[in-house]
């Protein structure tokens, strides 16, 4: 058993992580959001992402060693004894992710979280019983020696299932959708508090999201893939005083964060799907290079889809976002699946900055500081959009 002498509940701050190993990388990214078949790219990108979380939480074990080398010995231990989809999950967790790369500032705050996480899901794996009760990194599961039969969804339910107190609902029987574990509690949506869902509106919310799924993948095959592939859990937030939005972090790569989705109609909360999938997507990328040179600040760009002052990286990323966006709705199907009028409206929404100019034309004042590659693929957006016809009213 893992060793349970230091504990606490307080949340990780928020810090960055990078990466590095070869992959295809940047200069594919229009081929993949194009929702060409690229299972070739997606696959390379999944093992590359594995093999980076697998480095990330072997430095955090030897971190863990210089303080206390027999936590670390069972930490290592209780990893390797996981089955191969139960140690992917763990080490893939968004959340194990943010702590692990927090690890050496501040070790009191996040080995207790690795340790409660790693125990729940040696439990899940029919690996034995803990002396307390604990929640999964991915916050789907509740576990404890005195479990109740008030489990929320029968699919995916473990071996194990006298320990399971309570599992989350899944979208596509594979991306758990959070309402209400600690994870979803505390993180910050706006700086507004947590509003819990009741009952009721959980299995609404979460049917509707896996209808609008199987419309996704009834338009595009390869946009459901991503979404499947780099999702791990979304994480559902009501607030009352607000509307839809979302958005994603890539010190939490894999986790989705839907505010209101309840109050999206199917086209915008598709986009919002592949939106956030199409960032993961990127995020993953950027373990082989990242677009902007490290330690660059630089000023802010305008976006021409939002109007809004970005970061050059999030800029960077919204030109892909976009692009994804564009190549989802000028699908034929996206009209027939989709009510045709709010499928246009989408269209026209992503459309609109590449109408209003080449997007890597407020690149170069900063070209030095971003990746070559990255303004090459940047720049072929607007080109393969201008030669099919997208952008002179043709969509």
């Amino acid at each position: 058993m893992i060793d349970e002498r230091v504990r606490s509940s307080e949340p990780p701050p928020e810090v960055p992580i990078f990466g590095c190993v070869p992959t295809p990388g940047v200069s594919s990214m229009p081929r993949v959001f194009t929702w060409a078949d690229s299972s070739d790219v997606l696959d390379a990108l999944e093992a590359l992402n594995l093999r980076t979380a697998r480095g990330r939480f072997d430095r955090a074990v030897n971190e863990i060693a210089c303080l206390d080398p027999e936590l670390a010995t069972s930490i290592a231990s209780c990893l390797a004894d996981l089955p191969a989809p139960a140690f992917a999950r763990f080490i893939l967790a968004p959340e194990v992710i943010a702590r692990t790369s927090l690890l050496r500032a501040k070790p009191k705050l996040q080995i207790p979280f690795l340790c409660m996480a790693l125990k729940a899901e040696r439990m899940l794996s029919g690996g034995g019983l803990a002396g307390e009760d604990c929640w999964t990194a991915l916050g789907d599961y509740y576990l404890s020696r005195s479990a109740r039969a008030d489990m929320k969804s029968g699919k995916d339910v473990p071996a194990s299932t006298e320990l399971v107190a309570f599992s989350a609902p899944r979208l596509s029987d594979s991306i758990a959708l959070d309402f209400s574990s600690p994870n979803a509690q505390i993180m910050d949506s706006h700086g507004l508090p947590f509003e819990p869902y009741g009952p009721e509106e959980i299995a609404a919310v979460a049917a509707s999201l896996q209808n609008l799924f199987l419309q996704i993948v009834r338009v595009s095959q390869g946009a459901s893939e991503l979404i499947t592939r780099f999702v791990k859990v979304i994480v559902l937030r009501k607030h009352t005083s607000e509307g839809h939005s979302s958005s994603s972090m890539r010190t939490y790569p894999g986790r989705v964060l839907l505010r209101n989705p309840q109050a999206a109609d199917s086209s915008r909360l598709a986009s919002s799907l592949i939106h956030e999938a199409i960032h993961h997507t990127l995020y993953v990328v950027e373990y082989s290079g990242e677009f902007v040179m490290r330690g660059f600040q630089g000023e802010t760009i305008r976006s021409p889809w939002t109007g809004n002052n970005i970061p050059v990286h999030s800029y960077l990323h919204a030109c892909f976002v976009w692009y994804g966006l564009a190549s989802f709705w000028r699908l034929p199907a996206a009209a027939e699946i989709f009510p045709a009028s709010s499928a246009q409206r989408e269209l026209r929404r992503a459309l609109s900055g590449f109408q209003r100019g080449n997007p890597l034309d407020a690149l170069h004042p900063y070209a030095q500081e971003i990746r070559p590659e990255a303004l090459k693929a940047v720049g072929a957006l607007h080109d393969r959009l201008s030669e099919q016809g997208a952008l002179n009213g043709d969509a």
